[in-house]
């Protein structure tokens, strides 16, 4: 998903108004991504390396992880619809929007823009029939572009546009799924937008690894240099250097090394995974360092607030030339608290990290809050912070 792409994919409440999904996924030509099972991704990735005017691409797809949102509610009976996806990519003749659910696939021309959005309530998934109705903008004017894609009729058609929600607005800083309220980007209804849509030709420059999307998932950081890119078992970082991009996996964590002492997930639930929300980039040397920002829930008893905890951290890895994954430098936890405690205030603050640097051996970053912190929320003290010998990072005179 980007050279700068902010943009965003929300799918009714959730997933919260900072989550983003976009950007462009690339390796050199003779590196290939050492994700586990990362074949699905290996087409895109040859593609992509073949095509130097592609500037960004987003693959939003089911083989991400859950949200901590949705990993709060118990699994029921395995759904029997088929997986699908969502491709953007954009490049010199504008932004190419597409929907897949192999063996069917529909992709059409659309403007360039920021955002781009997912009308949870319009969209339709069943076993035989997939439609999502996407929402561009801002645009120029501060209106916002409708369009329906639907598989497998191949269908793709444009509705008239509706005006931006004036309360609307961009997070400073992407942040933990608890951390905003949910704001519609749109005044109006796309049902009636559409109502009097036209017909789109389809688009003749499809990608020919579109049958593969839903074997992995691409999702922005808030960096444009640092992607994060998911596998079923696994979750890789891209991060592009001065040779072009580079995917290597992210060693597991384990919340325990965190947050000690919190009691064991319902069983009921799926697995509850950190996951990662932001990431920024450094270099020193020869050396990749990134600072990812992680947010986790745990639930002893779900859909009970006081009886779930949720929290954040930032996670300092490393790359070295020729290694085959990122290394573990440093932890830092930066917020935790129950469900209770989030909502305090209108959940619109957070600890953020920014500035990650390189300062001699050590990496620094600067944790500044984002918003209105909740009073109740165990949260780091704010200042610089920078990695020592023991592998901690250590607070420093001189921060914010």
């Amino acid at each position: 998903m980007r050279v700068d792409l902010p943009a965003v994919i929300m799918r009714g409440r959730a997933r919260a108004a900072g989550t983003v999904v976009a950007v462009v996924v690339a390796l050199a030509a003779s590196v290939r991504p050492s994700i586990a099972q990362a074949g699905a991704a290996d087409r895109f990735v040859a593609w992509l390396a073949t095509h130097p005017e592609v500037q960004r691409v987003s693959v939003s797809s089911n083989a991400s992880l859950l949200e901590p949102f949705v990993s709060r509610f118990p699994t029921g009976p395995k759904r029997k619809i088929p997986p699908s996806a969502l491709v953007r990519i954009i490049d010199g003749s504008g932004s190419l929007l597409c929907l897949a659910r192999p063996p069917a696939h529909i992709c059409a021309r659309v403007p360039n823009t920021a955002r781009i959005w997912i009308d949870g309530h319009r969209s339709r998934d069943d076993a035989r029939h997939r439609e999502d109705v996407i929402l561009l903008g801002p645009m120029p004017d501060r209106r916002v572009a409708v369009y329906s894609l639907r598989v497998p009729d191949a269908i793709a058609r444009s509705g008239e546009s509706l005006r931006m929600n004036p309360k609307w607005s961009d997070p400073p800083h992407q942040g933990p799924w608890w951390a905003f309220e949910y704001e519609p980007p749109i005044l109006g209804s796309s049902r009636a937008a559409l109502r009097k849509g036209t017909r789109l030709p389809p688009a003749t420059d499809v990608p020919d690894w579109l049958d593969d999307t839903v074997g992995f998932a691409v999702f922005p950081t808030g960096d444009p240099k640092v992607l994060r890119m998911e596998t079923a078992p696994d979750v890789g970082l891209c991060v592009r250097s001065g040779v072009g991009w580079v995917c290597r996996p992210v060693p597991p964590i384990s919340l325990d090394q965190i947050h000690p002492g919190l009691p064991p997930t319902n069983s009921a639930l799926p697995a509850q995974v950190p996951v990662i929300y932001a990431g920024q980039a450094a270099f020193q040397g020869d050396t990749i360092a990134v600072a990812i920002e992680r947010s986790w829930i745990r639930s002893k008893k779900p859909h009970t607030p006081s009886l779930e905890w949720t929290g954040t951290f930032v996670d300092i890895v490393e790359l070295h030339p020729g290694a085959a994954a990122f290394s573990r430098r440093a932890t830092l936890e930066l917020s935790s608290g129950r469900l209770t405690d989030t909502a305090e205030v209108a959940r619109s603050g957070f600890p953020a990290v920014t500035a990650l640097s390189a300062q001699g051996g050590a990496w620094c970053i600067d944790v500044v809050a984002s918003g209105i912190i909740p009073p109740k929320m165990r949260t780091v003290p704010l200042g610089r912070y920078c990695t020592d010998a023991d592998g901690r990072l250590v607070q420093r005179s001189g921060g914010p």
